[in-house]
């Protein structure tokens, strides 16, 4: 097998315009927070009008262009629903009822999607917002959706000359809807809103709106990439802009580091350090936003923490750099939630925005992880060899043994795997450099890693690695790749750019590290526990002693809930050995010994299994 990262010791850091140039789909960057404002009294309210509306009710409205397939492939205005996938039978509940549009690209089962298609949905007349709104030209696009995201690339588009159209929505921070998450469906119905003011300025009389469909991997000719659940469009409107609306856009929390914010969700207390929050706010009103500041509270108390200075906020101009004036250091151990809070001089005539979902991260264990646990889609760069991983900074001396990841939907059974440690080295005004310090053994992933997205902790060779305080390292899975052998890495929320990368090759053939923003869930692991196969919340803990042995090891486990459990023994092919039901076990922690006598010297692996679970770790025979 060609092992083409063995040679590669540093590389460059490519970002910004780099995006285009990755095989595979870069979401966008967008934290999460939980903001809220606190109006002021004895404001007088203008909310916004709305001057303009379409509720499909006429098709002739409207401009359809679906690259010359036939009906019903491309865009559909009508009430039948034409989604092949059963969980969107009943199809969009929207505002007004009755018509809809409805994008479609075949039925997934039968193998005839089109490929190599855009499909746009586009207002037939210009719409004259200069003499809707009197002059103000200042409105937001507002409409209605439902669907889900899956390969397709889902774009709401404006113009002021009908021929060159700009994106201001897409659907690239949606879930990716993967095996059968009905959590990942849009809301039905959920209604966007978009201030287009600038996008419009230079000719706010000759405006016209499109919604455009297609894959998100134009390049590619494989049919599963040009399939799409559904997304269904009703009741859209131009909208005028409130008197006052502050919006939250965005958030920022975590540690500095090397001069990034990377936020942990788990960390061990030896990791703890100094934590900032900061966020992005938009002046969505028509007035000017006075004092404007931002207060954070953690754990109802335990901490409050606010910006040092208000800031004033023209119409439409975002901030980006309101932060609270004293950073918050965790005490030790622990769950910290925290909440946000925006206030300014006027009281907000849209709450609607004003509150994101809160966030929190926990302090003690040996894990420390960047991604948020919830599994929200996969990244792979199909066949191509990769590595994917997340920058961790070091802020005591510690001990690494193993490198968790999570096998993402999409993968191969039989794609051989590993993991690799980086040194990052930053230097002012040059790239990034990346320096392999240390790697494992390889792993080849099987057909129930695949079928149950399980998380693989591989030992690093020399383990343990001693980290050092002051340093950065990139944690990284790798795959060769080659035929048949797709691999992907589960991702679970968002990143800063530059803290999470892809080294794959651009676009002229060069290995090259690219920063992606869906966090991969790729993690570092502090224990001593082996290498553990789809962690599961039913068994806590695994590991055996001695290891490597001679004639006997027990084997630790200990059982969250009651369960039948059983241990089996293979060998490195995945060939069953042995087999021992132990039977119904209690809660709490068990042992069981595993005899040498028929084992030959080498490398074995031990799974304890029960009613909803399988945790596999590798021990060594030596004789």
């Amino acid at each position: 097998m060609k092992k083409i990262y063995s040679l590669l010791a540093m590389s460059t850091l490519v970002v910004g315009s780099t995006f285009g140039q990755l095989k595979s789909a870069v979401n966008h960057f967008n934290d999460n927070g939980s903001f809220g404002k606190a109006p002021s009294a004895n404001m007088e309210k203008a909310l916004g009008t709305t001057v303009w509306s379409n509720d499909f009710s006429n098709a002739a409205d409207w401009t359809v262009d679906n690259a010359s397939q036939t009906t019903p492939f491309g865009w559909n205005i009508g009430t039948t629903v034409n989604s092949w996938w059963s969980g969107f039978s009943g199809g969009m509940t929207s505002t007004s009822g009755g018509n809809v549009a409805e994008v479609y690209n075949g039925n997934y089962n039968n193998d005839d999607q089109a490929i190599n298609v855009t499909y746009t949905l586009t207002t037939a007349t210009p719409i004259d917002v200069t003499t809707l709104t009197s002059g103000s030209n200042l409105v937001l696009l507002e409409f209605e959706q439902y669907g889900a995201k899956f390969n397709d690339l889902q774009e709401v588009q404006v113009s002021v000359d009908g021929v060159t159209y700009t994106t201001v929505y897409d659907n690239n921070d949606k879930t990716t809807f993967v095996g059968n998450n009905p959590s990942a469906y849009y809301a039905n119905p959920e209604k966007i809103s978009v201030n287009i003011s600038d996008e419009i300025a230079s000719a706010p009389n000759n405006v016209t709106i499109r919604f455009s469909w297609t894959s998100n991997f134009p390049s590619d000719p494989a049919l599963g990439a040009w399939t799409t659940f559904g997304w269904f469009i009703d009741d859209v409107a131009l909208v005028t802009l409130p008197d006052n609306d502050l919006q939250v856009s965005g958030s920022i929390w975590g540690s500095a580091g090397n001069g990034v914010f990377n936020h942990y969700y788990k960390l061990p207390e030896t990791q703890i350090a100094p934590i900032t929050f900061a966020n992005f706010v938009t002046n969505g009103g028509n007035n000017e936003a006075k004092n404007v500041l931002l207060s954070v509270d953690v754990n109802s108390g335990t901490y409050n923490g606010t910006s040092a200075a208000g800031v004033d906020l023209a119409a439409g101009v975002t901030d980006s750099t309101i932060e609270v004036e004293t950073p918050f250091t965790p005490s030790g151990a622990g769950t910290y939630s925290f909440t946000w809070t925006l206030t300014s001089d006027s009281t907000d005539d849209v709450m609607a925005n004003n509150t994101l979902v809160g966030d929190s991260f926990e302090v003690g264990g040996d894990i420390y992880q960047r991604d948020n646990g919830t599994m929200s889609g996969s990244f792979s760069q199909g066949e191509d060899a990769h590595s994917i991983g997340n920058t961790f900074d070091i802020y005591a001396n510690q001990d690494l043994y193993s490198i968790d990841f999570v096998v993402g939907n999409g993968s191969d059974a039989g794609s051989t795997v590993l993991v690799k440690l980086y040194e990052v080295t930053y230097a002012q005004n040059a790239p990034a450099t990346y320096a392999e310090v240390d790697a494992s053994s390889e792993y080849n992933i099987t057909a129930s890693d695949v079928s149950s997205n399980a998380t693989i902790s591989l030992h690093l060779s020399s383990a343990p690695y001693a980290l050092e305080a002051g340093k950065t390292y990139e944690a990284v899975v790798e795959t060769y790749g080659g035929a048949g052998t797709k691999f992907a890495v589960a991702t679970a929320g968002s990143s800063r750019p530059g803290t999470s990368h892809v080294y794959t090759e651009n676009t002229q053939g060069a290995l090259t590290w690219f920063y992606v923003t869906s966090t991969p869930m790729v993690r570092m692991n502090m224990s001593d526990y082996g290498v553990s196969i789809k962690e599961n919340s039913e068994v806590t803990f695994v590991n055996n002693y001695p290891n490597p042995f001679t004639s006997t090891t027990t084997v630790n486990f200990s059982l969250a809930n009651a369960s039948n459990v059983s241990i089996e023994v293979t060998d490195v092919t995945g060939k069953i050995i042995n087999s021992n039901n132990l039977g119904n076990l209690t809660t709490g922690v068990h042992t069981a010994i595993i005899n040498a006598n028929e084992l030959s010297s080498g490398i074995y692996y031990y799974s304890v299994i029960t009613d909803n679970s399988k945790i596999t770790n590798k021990m060594i025979v030596q004789k």
